[in-house]
């Protein structure tokens, strides 16, 4: 795969620059692979946080309507 390619795929998933560097830098698939489950777990994290987030804006929007249904 082109490097130019990998390194922008790379940061677009979130990786750091120093972790492009690490990844493009090792010729061990294992320790590629490593790297790519490390971010895959970062990644599936803020996902967990961002859905929390959306729960309770889902949860304030039922709020307010119970209030404004019961005036």
């Amino acid at each position: 795969m082109n490097t130019a390619i990998k390194v922008c795929d790379l940061t677009k998933m979130g990786f750091t620059e120093q972790e492009v560097l690490d990844f493009l830098s090792t010729a061990s698939d294992r320790e590629q692979i490593r790297l790519l489950r490390k971010n895959r777990s970062r990644l599936l994290e803020d996902i967990h946080d961002r859905q929390q987030t959306l729960d309770q804006l889902d949860y304030f929007i039922y709020q307010i309507r119970q209030n404004s249904s019961g005036k």
